[in-house]
C-alpha cells in the first residue's frame, strides 16, 4: 500500500510503503496531530463507486473519528496510485495541495 504524508507548516511530501490494507491501514496512521484519508480500493475504483474516509482525532474530545464522504479525492488518489495522504501538523496559512504534482500552492496567490 502506497501512503503520502504531507506536513505542515512546509508542506514536504514524503511516500511510504505499508503492508495494512483498509481500515487497518487509516488506524494504524492516525496520530493526535494528523488527519487520514483513505482512497478506495482498486476494486471499488473499478466498479464506479467510492467512498473516502477520514480518520482523524477530534481537537475537542480527542477522541479518534471516522467519517465517511462520497468524493471525487478518493478517485483522484487511487488514479495517482496512493492508498492514504496523512496530513499532519499544522498549516499557518490556507495551502492548495496537488497530489498529482506532489507539491503545495498559497491559494490566496493562484487564479482560478
Amino acid at each position: 500500500m502506497s501512503v503520502l504524508r504531507i506536513t505542515f507548516p512546509k508542506a514536504s511530501f514524503t511516500e511510504e510503503e505499508a503492508s495494512l490494507e483498509g481500515l487497518d491501514l487509516a488506524f494504524s496512521l492516525s496520530r493526535e496531530d494528523s488527519v487520514v484519508l483513505l482512497s478506495p480500493g482498486e476494486e471499488a475504483a473499478a466498479s464506479g463507486y467510492a467512498v473516502t474516509v477520514f480518520v482523524y482525532h477530534s481537537p475537542i474530545t480527542g477522541d479518534l473519528t471516522l467519517g465517511y464522504a462520497p468524493l471525487d479525492a478518493g478517485y483522484a488518489l487511487r488514479k495517482e496510485g496512493i492508498d492514504a495522504v496523512v496530513l499532519s501538523g499544522r498549516a499557518r496559512e490556507l495551502s492548495l495541495v496537488s497530489v498529482k504534482d506532489r507539491r503545495a500552492r498559497d491559494v490566496r496567490r493562484s487564479r482560478i
